[in-house]
């Protein structure tokens, strides 16, 4: 096997095969024959296009996305996204004021129109009103209200799914610009973990710390994922959700380390901390008291 010359094709050598190549069939019965011809051969070579026109991605596609950003351009896209989040909320805001709650109807005969005219500005009951309204008129005031009611809901509905998808990508670069600090400091935290399990555990040789090093990591892996997924659909604030997993294991990379320095022991018969045997023999003894309790 072998390009070419100009790197467009790719040749393959064979040697004592066989090949079937099927025909054009012109009948028109069901069960006909089916043409096929076939050919020995001692040696053959078979070109294949290989010019596939692979060209590399250009950059321009992953400028705008927020994984290609440094911390100052995220800092920037969060920004400018809070300031349209902002706009879009003051923007319907005024607009629900003026044309939703505070509207203007004219024209006599106008249902809303006829309420206005017997509304007291010091203030009214809105059952009162349409009870004293004339029988023809109380229905139209009732299925008027809730077209306008509908209305409004599916205005609501619709400005807070763009307020929503706008949070979500401010979300998005939060989390971004997090993770540049907090995966730095859990190298840190795992360094402060893993140095001084070396140094305390002395039983098991060395497959007992790589044990517990693989539990700690599937236990921080877990609770990193938890923390980004509550961060990421809003359920936490984003800086809580990304710094959760080094809260909860840099209190553990204190402890082991203070233990290190102090020359404690840890996993093994004679350790005062963690002592195999006398948990054991605690447990015999709870099961034996039950026993005899029943």
């Amino acid at each position: 096997m072998s390009f070419s010359v100009d790197k467009t094709n790719l040749l393959i050598s064979l040697y004592k095969g066989e090949t079937f190549e099927t025909l054009p069939n012109n009948a028109k019965t069901r069960n006909a024959v089916v043409p096929y011809r076939r050919e020995l051969f001692e040696q053959k070579e078979i070109i294949i296009d290989f010019d596939a026109n692979f060209n590399l991605l250009g950059t321009e596609l992953l400028e705008g996305q927020y994984v290609s950003k440094n911390a100052s351009q995220l800092q920037h896209s969060i920004d400018s996204i809070s300031t349209k989040i902002d706009e879009e909320k003051n923007k319907y805001r005024e607009d629900f004021l003026r044309n939703k709650y505070y509207n203007s109807y004219t024209g006599s005969s106008s249902a809303f129109a006829i309420l206005d005219s017997t509304i007291d500005a010091k203030g009214y009951n809105f059952q009162d009103i349409l009870l004293n309204t004339e029988n023809g008129l109380q229905e139209q005031v009732m299925l008027s209200s809730i077209n306008r009611a509908y209305t409004i809901k599916n205005d609501l509905i619709y400005n807070q799914s763009i307020i929503n998808a706008l949070l979500f990508d401010a979300r998005k670069h939060s989390i971004e610009w997090y993770k540049k600090f907090t995966l730095s400091f859990a190298c840190i935290i795992f360094f402060f973990i893993g140095a001084p399990l070396g140094a305390i555990i002395r039983k098991g040789g060395m497959g007992l710390p790589i044990v517990i090093s693989i539990v700690l990591f599937i236990v921080y892996y877990i609770i990193d994922n938890t923390g980004y997924k509550m961060a990421r659909e809003g359920i936490w604030e984003v800086g809580m959700g990304m710094w959760f997993s080094a809260l909860v294991l840099l209190p553990l990379g204190m402890f082991l380390t203070y233990k290190a320095v102090t020359d404690a022991v840890i996993l093994t018969t004679e350790g005062k901390l963690f002592n195999p045997k006398k948990w054991i023999n605690a447990l015999i003894a709870l099961v034996k008291k039950k026993k005899k309790n029943i």
